[in-house]
């Protein structure tokens, strides 16, 4: 294991269409803070990443409190909490749906349906009725896991947009970053939940929270997620990278390349 180690080398460059590859300078901090605010579509893709995870943990950590307080019902906790599995119907689905379309018009699908997932919560609580809850649930969570994947797969098209249209090699800085920020807005988040218990009054010792404390925890597990859903499609209306575009650009250059001729050796010269 040492030795693999000890014996690795990185090869700073990129690899041409013909196989050759390409040395490239390492661009230093502040060329790669220069080279990144240049690229729109990552900017507006790692401003997403805060804001996903922002209202991933504000939901999630209010998300015992709305089913205990605000819809009464504290023993269908595991339940409630206990479908997240099927988030991976929307992780499979992307390979699928980003063959069809742009994978900016898939995440603000996935965004517009997490919105619907949450709406039908308040109506599921007003109606009393589980079965709406746990369909609102399940439609959010299989959301989430579309859009989950395909950030993922739109931050890898950041990066071959930095390198074959703004020609800067940047790899490590552009996937690193938007993690940083997706670290941040965890953080956001789970701060966010425990004000809005402050805002709101929560007393942990009440069985029956005031109408202020069940306002707040509505607002912390239904309503800002919501916002903050909807701000990420406006935020994606600017979005205006095309991958399949990118794709060919990169397709026809590797086309244009033509193969060597292969000479053959004439034993008798």
């Amino acid at each position: 294991m040492q030795s693999a180690f000890l014996n690795l080398k990185e090869t700073n460059g990129a690899q041409n269409p013909d196989g050759t590859t390409e040395s490239a300078e390492s661009l230093s901090i502040w060329q790669s803070l220069k080279g990144a605010a240049s690229n729109k579509p990552w900017l507006l893709l790692a401003c997403s990443f805060i804001l996903l995870q922002t209202f991933w943990m504000l939901r999630g950590n209010s998300a015992i409190f709305f089913i205990k307080y605000v819809y009464g019902r504290p023993e269908l906790a595991p339940i409630f909490l206990g479908i997240g599995f099927v988030s991976v119907i929307g992780n499979l689905s992307v390979p699928f749906l980003s063959q069809r379309f742009k994978n900016r018009n898939v995440l603000q699908f996935s965004l517009v349906l997490g919105v619907i997932g949450q709406l039908l919560l308040p109506i599921a609580e007003k109606m009393r009725s589980v079965s709406l809850l746990i369909a609102g649930s399940v439609i959010f969570l299989i959301a989430m896991g579309i859009t989950f994947t395909i950030v993922f797969a739109m931050l890898s098209d950041t990066v071959d947009y930095s390198t074959k249209v703004l020609g800067l090699n940047e790899t490590g800085f552009l996937s690193a970053v938007p993690m940083i920020g997706a670290k941040l807005g965890m953080g956001i988040g789970g701060f966010l939940a425990g004000q809005f218990l402050a805002w709101g009054q929560f007393n942990a010792k009440a069985a029956v929270q005031s109408g202020r404390t069940i306002t707040f925890i509505n607002l912390a597990f239904i309503w800002m997620p919501i916002i903050l859903l909807a701000a990420m499609i406006f935020m994606m209306q600017f979005y205006r990278l095309d991958e399949k575009e990118l794709q060919a650009n990169k397709a026809d250059a590797a086309a244009k390349v033509e193969p060597k001729e292969d000479v053959e050796y004439d034993a008798n010269n």
